[in-house]
């Protein structure tokens, strides 16, 4: 059984010959799968654009940051889901604002990733369409991770 195996040639204009390139084993210099999906929608690769092109084309926009969200688009209602966290002192209350507005604000909450005692003491206080307040009810300093589901 005899197997059929490409190679293209390609005309490098700076050393003025004929790279080979063996498509099988040479992935990084077509695709970015090498790497992993990860760093897919970061790159601007061919698999990159196809992707960004089909969450675009579906409504879908995002901002994977610290603060960052996915806005869900028309096809499921309107639903953005919004993070971020921020350091809220002790029996302080703080503003957070978010990273996309939304015209209704289904669930709000916020929850201590480092300092905290007691979580039954933290929450979202009077969540409006473009920020909302964060108590720490604790007797320390928090850096809360704040997570928000609403409609756009």
């Amino acid at each position: 059984m005899s197997i059929l195996k490409g190679i293209l040639h390609h005309w490098n204009k700076t050393t003025k010959s004929y790279d080979t390139i063996h498509p099988e084993t040479e992935s990084a210099q077509i695709t970015d799968w090498h790497q992993g999906i990860v760093n897919t929608l970061t790159s601007d690769s061919l698999l990159a654009k196809m992707i960004q092109k089909v969450f675009s084309a579906a409504g879908l926009k995002y901002n994977i940051e610290q603060n960052g969200y996915i806005c869900f688009g028309k096809n499921f209602g309107g639903l953005i889901l919004q993070w971020g966290n921020m350091s809220v002192g002790s029996g302080r209350t703080e503003a957070f604002s978010y990273p996309v507005t939304m015209s209704k604000v289904l669930f709000a909450t916020a929850n201590p990733i480092s300092g905290s005692n007691g979580r039954e003491n933290n929450r979202v206080v009077s969540p409006s369409s473009s920020e909302c307040q964060v108590y720490n009810g604790s007797n320390d300093t928090s850096n809360m991770l704040i997570l928000l589901l609403g409609l756009a």
